[in-house]
């Protein structure tokens, strides 16, 4: 009786370690299966991480090629911009030196004018004089024929010489509104 009451219990514990192993197993081939899967997670991330490395690569060396194309183009708009700069300063000062020289040549025809005008006033002077005396020789006649020449030629480079003042003083005056454009400009 004993020993078949043995019997049963070791064949109930044999059944039970039967169930425990069968547990175990399958809980091993679960775990088997979780670390298929996981590996091949594993597996898929370390890819993923790679492609990602390269972007990230990719991304940075094209950073680096904006960043050395910014800095051109920065040096080539500062370079632009001197060259502008020089070239404002330039035609300001051609202007400057262009507007100064029709007014020093207006000073000098103004100057010379008035010389001339002075000259053909003692001319006429002379001229009075040698008609008052032109009444008493025909050699005065002569001489008076002489002083209206020279009256007749200084009265038209006087009139020249008004004509190329009056061209000089436009000149200026546009000289002057190119100047005054330019100032405008910078």
């Amino acid at each position: 009786k004993n020993l078949l009451m043995e019997y049963d219990k070791q064949g109930e514990e044999l059944d039970s370690e039967k169930g425990r192993a069968n547990n175990l197993e399958r809980q091993i081939d679960e775990l088997t299966r979780q670390l298929q899967v996981s590996s091949e997670q594993h597996h898929q991330l370390r890819s993923a991480n790679e492609d990602l490395l390269a972007r990230v690569e990719t991304l940075q060396n094209n950073a680096k090629l904006l960043e050395t194309q910014i800095l051109e183009i920065q040096r080539a708009k500062a370079k632009a911009d001197k060259e502008l700069e020089a070239e404002k300063l330039l035609r300001e000062q051609k202007t400057k030196v262009e507007h100064s020289g029709a007014l020093r040549e207006m000073e000098e025809l103004q100057m010379q004018l008035q010389k001339e005008k002075k000259h053909l006033q003692k001319t006429t002077q002379e001229l009075e004089l040698a008609r008052k005396d032109a009444q008493k020789s025909t050699l005065m006649d002569m001489e008076i024929a002489d002083y209206e020449r020279l009256v007749k030629e200084l009265n038209q480079k006087i009139t020249d010489k008004d004509s190329r003042i009056e061209g000089l003083e436009q000149e200026a005056g546009i000289q002057k509104q190119k100047q005054e454009t330019l100032q405008e400009e910078i």
